[in-house]
């Protein structure tokens, strides 16, 4: 259910309709014609001629649920794209640089998009020896530390649904490819609150993964950590977990803020 609206009869149907997306972007993420017009006080057939619109250009779509609309891949594309934007040039990307050249080693921020997970910003390590990634790579969910963390911190209902869009393919040796051994492995992050991928996507690369959390608790975006097996070790990494875990918290005051 959207959070309730002071209302927008009246309102110019620009402001409504993005009003509208907002409004269902901040609730559970989906949502019915009569639960948006009761939440933005707005006739049911304007709701309806609204989402009408919304949904011909990708910026909502009916969810697999009937009668249900939620965010579609144009909205999506377009907050990732100013949320890049706003790590690269802002306050955010200078806490990454900070603690890059604390740790020495590469930092990331990512987020979910879809199925896969997104680098959003990073600072690279100053080694010679680094595995670099291109800001908007896409990565599989179930084969990376922040993958595993989005599946295991998100609703039931939303990781399950993610789940049965994803092929659990072999990426590595190491990569977890059955339902169960996934399953086992996401339970053990939910209990210890941060996640690992222990050579899961590339042989030769360990990684960390903590949440960043929005103004209501829910993992928004990861803050994480890779780098060479030859030069950090498992233990290595969970001992960063106070440090990470300071870093998002600071991260999501000057997201939030």
């Amino acid at each position: 259910m959207p959070p309730p609206h002071d209302g927008l009869a009246g309102a110019p149907s620009s402001l409504r309709a993005l009003e509208l997306v907002s409004t269902l972007a901040q609730g559970s993420g989906k949502a019915s014609l009569t639960e948006i017009a009761a939440a933005l006080k707005l006739s049911k057939p304007t709701v309806h001629r609204l989402c009408g619109h919304l949904t011909q250009y990708r910026i909502l779509v009916r969810d697999v649920e009937p009668g249900m609309f939620t965010i579609g891949p144009a909205f999506r594309k377009l907050a990732l794209d100013a949320l890049r934007n706003d790590f690269q040039h802002g306050l955010q990307h200078r806490f990454l640089s900070r603690l890059a050249e604390e740790i020495g080693e590469t930092c990331n921020i990512t987020t979910l998009d879809g199925v896969e997970v997104l680098y959003l910003d990073r600072v690279e390590a100053r080694w010679p020896l680094r595995l670099t990634l291109a800001l908007g790579t896409r990565i599989p969910v179930h084969c990376c530390a922040s993958g595993k963390l989005f599946l295991a911190l998100l609703p039931a209902g939303d990781s399950r649904r993610i789940l049965d869009r994803v092929v659990l393919d072999a990426i590595t040796a190491n990569t977890l490819t059955s339902a169960a051994s996934l399953a086992r492995e996401l339970e053990r992050i939910r209990k210890r609150g941060y996640s690992l991928d222990r050579e899961e996507f590339i042989p030769g690369m360990v990684a960390i993964a903590v949440p960043i959390a929005d103004s209501a608790g829910r993992i928004c975006a990861t803050l994480s950590v890779h780098a060479p097996t030859l030069r950090v070790s498992e233990a290595k990494l969970v001992d960063w977990v106070p440090k990470l875990q300071d870093y998002a918290r600071e991260l999501r005051d000057v997201i939030f803020s």
